[in-house]
C-alpha cells in the first residue's frame, strides 16, 4: 500500500487540473452521445484522451462498472490520506470475500485477511490471497466480489490484527 499523502499535495494536484482545464471540455459535453448517451460518451472522450499512452485522468467516482472497465489503478481517499491503492486488475484477480460458520472462522488461518465482519451466518472477510484459500482451505465459500463488495468491506469490515 502506498504512504497517505497530504491534504495540501492532492489539493495541489487537484488545483493544477482545474488550471489545466479551466475553461476546456465542460461546453464540449452538451449533446455528447456516442457509445451509450452522456455518460458513455463522456467516456468515449477520455479513452480518446488517453489514446497517446503519456496521459492520466483522476477520476473520482461511485459507479464501480466504470472503476473496473477504465481504471488502471484505484485508490481510496479518506480525509486526504491515501488509505487503500492497488492495480484494478489485482484487485480483480487475487482479492476475494470469503463467507464462513463461525467454527470455520476459529479455525482458518488469518494470515492473509485484510478485513473481517460479523455476519448472521458467521464471518465475511476480505483477502488479497484468494488463492490461497482456495487450496487451502476447501470448506470455505470463496467470492470474487465485485468492487462495490470489496470497497464496502474496506470501509465497514474490521481491521484484522
Amino acid at each position: 500500500m502506498a504512504p497517505a499523502r497530504p491534504l495540501a499535495d492532492l489539493q495541489a494536484v487537484r488545483r493544477d487540473l482545474d488550471r489545466q482545464w479551466e475553461g476546456r471540455g465542460l461546453f464540449r459535453l452538451r449533446g455528447l452521445r456516442r457509445g451509450g448517451g452522456l455518460r458513455g460518451g463522456l467516456l468515449d472522450l477520455l479513452r480518446e484522451y488517453m489514446e497517446p499512452g503519456d496521459r492520466s485522468i483522476l477520476i473520482s467516482s461511485h459507479i464501480s462498472a466504470d472503476l473496473e472497465v477504465f481504471c488502471d489503478d484505484l485508490y481510496m481517499i479518506d480525509e486526504g490520506k491515501i488509505i487503500f491503492h492497488e492495480d484494478t486488475d489485482v484487485l480483480l484477480s487475487d482479492y476475494a470475500l470469503l463467507k464462513m460458520t463461525e467454527e470455520q472462522y476459529g479455525a482458518l488461518d488469518k494470515s492473509y485477511i485484510l478485513r473481517y465482519k460479523k455476519e448472521t451466518f458467521g464471518y465475511s472477510c476480505l483477502t488479497n490471497q484468494k488463492q490461497f484459500y482456495m487450496e487451502n482451505h476447501p470448506e470455505v465459500t470463496v467470492e470474487k466480489g465485485t468492487i462495490d463488495e470489496l470497497i464496502l468491506m474496506m470501509i465497514c469490515g474490521k481491521v484484522y490484527g
